[in-house]
């Protein structure tokens, strides 16, 4: 069996272990909680696949790095991937999670990009608004690049939307140097 299978697998059991004891949305926050310590801790990692750190330390370990104070379901899987032995597939299960979960709850990921800080309640009626518009829920990030100079760029999932001022620069910029390049093409032919 391959590793994305049985990711999926494990992700599925836990989404399902989760929802029927009601508590999938605290399960994602610590799941999400786990998959950013993982990344930023390469050796919480290599403590996982350590054979000498034990089944107790590894629960005691994972459970911090999910935030600390775990849901009984949440420790109960870990406890099962311990004993399993797959602690090493650990952060492939949890993106797997993240997607299923994300999928059954009709979740997107939003991204703006502004030139300077917005208020909490813009965001809000921003994320509203798309919301309903996509007829979907959507988890939002914000960001603040000076860069963009004035304007924003929205990204929900694969779609994006560049109405900054940069951005209608380049395209200007684009547009110029292709008008040049035809007058220069045609001033070679004649």
């Amino acid at each position: 069996m391959d590793l994305g299978s049985i990711s999926k697998r494990y992700a599925k059991a836990l989404l399902t272990y989760a929802v029927e004891s009601e508590a999938e949305d605290i399960v994602y926050a610590e799941v999400q909680t786990l998959c950013q310590n993982l990344l930023a801790l390469p050796d919480l990692q290599k403590a996982m696949g350590n054979p000498i750190v034990t089944r107790e330390k590894k629960l005691e370990l994972l459970k911090e790095a999910a935030g600390g104070n775990a849901s009984i379901v949440f420790e109960r899987f870990l406890w099962m991937v311990i004993e399993r032995k797959r602690e090493r597939q650990l952060l492939f299960m949890m993106h797997s999670y993240i997607d299923l979960y994300r999928r059954r709850k009709n979740l997107f990921i939003g991204k703006l990009t502004t030139a300077v800080p917005i208020t909490d309640e813009t965001e809000t009626n921003i994320r509203r608004q798309l919301e309903q518009a996509i007829a979907a829920n959507i988890e939002f990030n914000t960001n603040v690049d000076p860069a963009i100079v004035g304007g924003f760029i929205l990204q929900v999932e694969s779609y994006r939307v560049d109405a900054s001022v940069s951005g209608q620069l380049q395209r200007i910029r684009k547009q110029f140097n292709e008008l040049n390049n035809k007058s220069v093409v045609k001033t070679n032919k004649q």
